[in-house]
Formats: structure tokens, sequence, C-alpha cells
């Protein structure tokens, strides 16, 4: 039988024994949450105790005093279960008091995969997967956790071992429109396509009533506290495919127990998995018969057998099948606000949402897109014949988007030197709004690098520098001298003569034309070469203005320096010209910032609306860690919000106190 098969491969692939019917167990549950396919079985097994280990549940003691009284405040629960029907889980937002501490939010995953584990110690959860309903019914702001949100997702969307058929997120109120739109960045398409914004009433027509309590249109009584009696009863029962990731111990009365040492804990965990072999075996004729069931679909069994758990699920009232209610796509609830929708927000919406939000809302926000794994190669940066280019060890260049020198063949029958044969350059382009390659985000030169600088400006026909950094900051250098800073002062490499032709000092920059020269054809062509002296390393600049200032100018010059270009030869790129080059010292913190800034008001200008997560995500896959600290972050919101009040796009705050908002937010 294929069924045998599979789990027979899956034993093998962990190198278990077949014998032992717990580990049979096991494997059955995993591969049916991925329809027997063995590879993804066992990749879900490892995902999962991965995320156990990493966010702490592994090793869960029962008896916690913190544990119980979070599972008695019934926050979360199971609804009573139907036959052949999705197990119902039960989040209610209002009874959370939305502390943000990482042991609170430690204590709530417990208590939630707790109950999930005894929920899928039932066969019939294994086989249909789990609805997890999200009632936001009378919740306010502070009972929010974004963070525990997230973390719940990523339990339930692909590490648990239970298909997540829908998520449904009942009465979400108007401000969780803007929570929303963050997660939707986040979300996969498929996950996206499972969560359903619906109304009470709409939730009973995706929901069987007869397992909804009163509250939500219900008509079923919940017992929680039976229902806990029973959860302790599953999980610790020695046959249980996850007794062996709990624990009694009576003396511990907070999260930590300072008597018992977590080795001592390991081995008990350890001779609760290997205990009483022959107790688990019994249990396997049982299993293997379920296994005809999923493979023929042929007379699908209607009872559990005596040796399974029992069935603390059923109520009275349902005595016949019930099918499953065909889902439909509700997003009433918060004014039809579609997950795709990548619109972004209008300025009054975005006030309101850095107001609703708050600091801790915005870390959290930061803390989301920090948290993304880099997904793409970095093989360039990692070869040791271009180590010296790069400037920091741990500030990466991807290759996707990396830029790629050229080399003419004259250059390279001149000169001899390995620089200029090599391609790279620790430097990658970023779009902007509407245009591709709209800049190059780079690290400050080093003295190794300045020729390959100069290299790139030249090639990619760069007409603005925008430098965001000083040479030297709190007695550390951040870049080299790659540019002449007086006037008439005329610096020259192998390939390049740059010349300054003139230099203007104001309050927070300072602006300097440059000529360069290219040796070898003789050609010559005129840059801007501006740089910011107020914005300090892995910090802000004191207010919006200066840095909406400072980008105004990029504007400006990049602007005239293309009209002079099209003079000489015409330029048949994009209307706005060239790429800028943005570098601060690593290229990540201040220059991401700068792209991210500039990209927003060119939307808002354009359409009237932002999407601060969304640029900045963006903007991270192809220059890797931009915006690189909170702070930055949270400055990107406060640019737009100042430069909206300036140019009076405010409709519904237009006497909105800027300073007193962010204050509180740095």
């Amino acid at each position: 039988m294929m069924a045998f098969k599979a789990v027979d491969e899956f034993l093998r692939l962990k190198n278990w024994t077949s014998s032992d019917a717990k580990n049979w167990n096991i494997a059955v549950k995993f591969l049916m949450a991925r329809k027997f396919d063995v590879e993804r079985a066992v990749k879900l097994y490892t995902d999962h105790e991965n995320l156990r280990k990493k966010e702490g549940l592994d090793f869960i003691n029962v008896n916690d005093a913190d544990f119980i009284n979070e599972l008695e405040s019934g926050k979360f629960t199971i609804l009573p279960f139907l036959k052949n029907y999705p197990v119902c889980a039960l989040f209610t937002v209002r009874l959370n008091n939305g502390c943000s501490s990482s042991s609170y939010e430690l204590t709530t995953l417990k208590t939630l995969i707790y109950q999930l584990d005894a929920a899928l110690e039932n066969p019939d959860a294994q086989r249909n997967g789990i609805n997890f309903i999200y009632d936001m019914n009378n919740c306010k702001r502070s009972n929010y956790d974004l963070s525990l949100s997230q973390k719940i997702l990523t339990l339930v969307r692909g590490s648990y071992p239970a298909r997540l058929n829908k998520l449904f997120v009942v009465a979400a109120p108007f401000w969780f429109k803007f929570i929303v739109k963050v997660l939707s960045v986040l979300m996969r398409e498929k996950l996206r396509e499972r969560v359903l914004f619906v109304s009470n009433e709409e939730l009973r027509n995706q929901i069987p009533p007869e397992i909804l309590p009163d509250y939500l249109g219900g008509t079923a009584v919940l017992n929680h506290t039976n229902w806990l009696i029973e959860c302790n009863k599953l999980v610790t029962n020695k046959a249980s495919t996850c007794s062996y990731y709990y624990y009694s111990d009576d003396s511990s009365s907070s999260c930590s127990s300072k008597n018992n040492s977590l080795e001592h804990k390991k081995s008990k965990k350890m001779q609760k998995k290997n205990d009483d072999d022959d107790e688990f075996n019994e249990n396997k004729k049982r299993q293997s018969s379920d296994f005809l069931d999923i493979e023929e679909k042929k007379n699908p069994k209607k009872q559990l057998s005596s040796n399974s758990p029992p069935n603390l699920f059923s109520t009275k009232l349902l005595t016949e099948k019930i099918e499953p209610i065909p889902f439909v796509n509700y997003f009433q609830s918060i004014q039809n606000v579609d997950l795709n929708d990548k619109d972004g927000f209008s300025i009054d919406e975005l006030v309101d949402h850095v107001i609703n939000t708050g600091a801790y809302g915005l870390s959290d926000e930061f803390k989301l897109i920090r948290n993304q794994p880099i997904t793409s190669s970095f093989d360039a940066f990692k070869d040791k014949e271009n180590a010296f280019k790069n400037r920091y060890r741990d500030v990466i260049c991807l290759d996707e988007s990396r830029i790629k020198l050229t080399v003419e063949k004259s250059e390279s029958n001149q000169y001899s030197d390995n620089l200029l044969i090599n391609d790279y350059i620790h430097g990658n382009y970023v779009d902007g709004y509407k245009q591709k390659n709209a800049y190059i985000s780079t690290q400050g030169p080093l003295e190794e690098t300045v020729e390959d600088f100069w290299r790139m400006v030249w090639q990619e026909t760069v007409l603005v520098i925008a430098m965001t950094t000083k040479v030297i900051e709190q007695r550390k250098l951040k870049c080299a001298q790659y540019w002449p800073l007086d006037k008439d002062e005329v610096l020259q490499t192998n390939l390049f003569e740059i010349k300054n032709e003139d230099v203007e000092d104001l309050d927070d920059y300072r602006v300097t034309k440059l000529t360069i020269k290219h040796l070898s054809s003789g050609k010559s062509r005129t840059i801007a070469h501006c740089q910011f002296l107020s914005w300090p390393d892995h910090g802000v600049p004191k207010t919006a203005t200066q840095i909406l200032d400072f980008i105004n100018l990029v504007r400006k010059n990049q602007e005239f320096y293309l009209k002079e270009l099209n003079t000489d030869s015409k330029w048949t790129g994009h209307p706005l010209g060239p790429p800028i080059c943005v570098h601060c010292s690593a290229g990540i913190g201040r220059t991401g910032t700068f792209c991210a800034i500039d990209i927003s008001l060119n939307r808002l200008n354009d359409c009237k609306t932002v999407n601060i997560i969304d640029t900045v995500n963006k903007i991270r896959s192809q220059r890797a860690q931009s915006v690189q600290m909170r702070d930055q972050y949270v400055f990107c919101y406060l640019a737009v919000l100042e430069y909206a009040q300036k140019e009076n796009l405010l409709v519904e705050h237009n006497d909105l106190n800027l300073a007193q908002i962010f204050d509180n937010l740095f």
C-alpha cells in the first residue's frame, strides 16, 4: 500500500525503528499534513522541531503557574469537534493584554500549541486540518500585539503538522486595516488566499453554527475547563505523539524554576519519549487501518477505535455528518481591504497609522522587515579576490542587482593592474518609483576602490552623487577622500582626471561642481557632488526639513545636469535621467533611508498614497540591509508626514503636531 510505503520511507529517512508505534504515529501525523508526500513531510517535521526549539516550545512545564493562568484566561480554545470537519481554533483578541514582552508572548504561544497538540491527537483532526478564528469583537488597539500575531502566523502557516485551511478575522476594527497592509507585505500569496475577513453574520455562513459560541451567533455551549482537563490527559499520555514536549514540575511557580537545571529537565524529556514501548505498539494496528482509509477513500471510519484518545469534542446535538460549507472571500468588515492591495495609505491614513501604532508598533514593523531572511546569493562579495574591496565584512552585496564594471580593451592592454580588469564593486542598482535602476546604492569608497568608483560613475553616466556621510566621523575614517576638495584642485587616477570647478558651502550640505575627463577617449562630463553634513551615523537628522531640502537639492541638480547632458549627447533612457549615486559609509543605513524617503515622496506626488514598509522591503531586496536602524525607519514616516504638512496635503489632520508625536517615537 502506498500509505504504508510512505510511512516506512519516513521512518527510514529519520532513522527511526518501525517497531515503535509512537514513531509510526508521529510519521502518520506529519505525512497526513503533507498528503503523504514523504519529502515534504520530513521537511515539515524538521521545520516544526526547529521552530519549537527557536521559540522555546520544545519543553513545556504543564504545572507552571503563568502557563496555567494563561490557559484559564480562555483567550485561546478549541471549539467542539465535528466528524469530517476541520478542527476550529478560536483566539479572542480582547482577552489579550497587549503586553509585548518576550516572556508574555512565549507563555501565550505555549498555551496555544499545547491545545493544538491535544486536538491533533485525534486522527480526524489530522485528516481535515485547522480553521483558525481570530475574534476581534470589542477589542482595543492595546489588546493587539503585532509580534505575537506574526509568531502565530509562522506557527500555523507552514511549521505545524496540520494544514491551515482558512484563517478567519472576525469583526476587524478600522485601525486593523493598517496592520493588514503591514502583514500582507510579508505574507506569501498562498497564505493571503486563506485569510478571510468576515463579520459575525458572515462567520455563521462559513463555520457551522452548532460549534460556534453564542456571542459569535452559534448555539454551542463551551466548557473550557473540561477541555483543559482533557488536554492534560492527552499531552501527558505516554502513547501520545506530543508527550515528550511536556513535563510536570510541581515545584515550579513561575516561567523559570531555580531548583531544576535544564539538563535535568532534558533527561526527563528523553526518558518520557523512550518509555514503555510495549504500550505504544498496541496502537499500531489502529493507525494502519486508518491508512487504508486515506489511500483508498473507501468506507471512511465513522468512529474512532477504543484505543484512540477520547472523543472530547462531540456534542449531543450533532448526530449526523455536516458537510463543510464552501468558502467565500469577504472583506466588508474593514471596508473592502484586499490583502493583495498595494495602493498603500492615503496621507491622512498614514497619520492614523502612526498615531494608532505608536512607538512599539513601528518598532514591530521594523522587526518584521529586519527579520526577513536574505534569499539572494552574494558570491562575488564572498570571493576572496574581492575581499579587500569590501569596507565591512558583515555588509553584503547581492549578486542579482550588483553593478558590474566593464573594461575597454585599450584599458586592459594599457594597465596590468588587476583593479582595472575586475568587474566587482560594492554597489547595487535600486529601483525608484516607476523608474528601474533609479539609484546606485554603494559603500563609501576605500583608498583601494577610488578608481573603481569613478569607473562606475563614468560607465553609468552618473550626473549626481549624493553623499550622506562625512569623511571622518567621531575620529573614524568613514570614506576615502575620493574627490578634490578645493576649487581648481585636480585629482588624477589611472583612467580619469577629476577637477573641482566650484564649491558652494551651505548650512547642512556642500555642493561641488566636478568635471570628469576620461583620459583614453578625451571625453569629459560635468556632475554635481552633493554632500549632506548633518546626518549622524546610525542615527537621524535633527529635523526632517534638513533631509527634505537635501533631496530637493539633489533632484534639482539631476534635472540641471540632465539638460546639460542632452545638449552634448541625447539621453535615451528614463526621462528622470541616469541613476543617482547614493552612498554613506556602509551604503545601507543613511543611503537606504534617503532612497526610501525619495521614493515615497515621488509616489505621494504622483498617486497620493504611500507604503513605507513595502518600499523599504523592495529596497532591501536589491540592496540588502538597507534602512539599518529602527530610528531610520521611523524617520521615513516623519519625513513623509512633514513634507505632506508643508505642502498642505493633509485634510483630516491639518492641525497635526508632528513634533509632539515623534518626540514620543524616538
